[in-house]
């Protein structure tokens, strides 16, 4: 079994049909289970809202959906302390702080 965590930038970026997503597409169906915070689910439903159209329901089938047994404080205190940063920012700054992956160079599914 090989396992991924899926987020937002990677299934926006296939929805759109922006750059890498063939290859983003082709990364993801190498792996046997894909997981997700529910968060995934409305960062997708708002990106689409943004551009008027209506979130497909299949968007998000497949995806196993994880979540936390504890509070997430000592993370969200650590990015906290980059700097100012307010709401549901501060939960996506690390991801948005980097580019999106390199689907050539992502670590592959064991």
């Amino acid at each position: 079994m090989s396992v991924a965590y899926v987020d937002s930038p990677v299934l926006t970026a296939i929805a759109f049909d922006e750059p890498d997503a063939a290859a983003y597409a082709r990364r993801l169906d190498e792996f046997t289970r894909l997981i997700s915070s529910n968060l995934l689910e409305a960062e997708l439903r708002a990106a689409f809202a943004r551009e008027n159209l209506l979130f497909p329901e299949s968007g998000v089938a497949g995806i196993d959906w994880i979540m936390p047994d504890r509070p997430l404080a000592p993370e969200f205190a650590a990015v906290l302390e980059t700097g100012d940063l307010r709401g549901a920012t501060s939960g996506m700054s690390r991801r948005r702080s980097t580019s999106r992956p390199d689907p050539a160079t992502s670590p592959s599914p064991r």
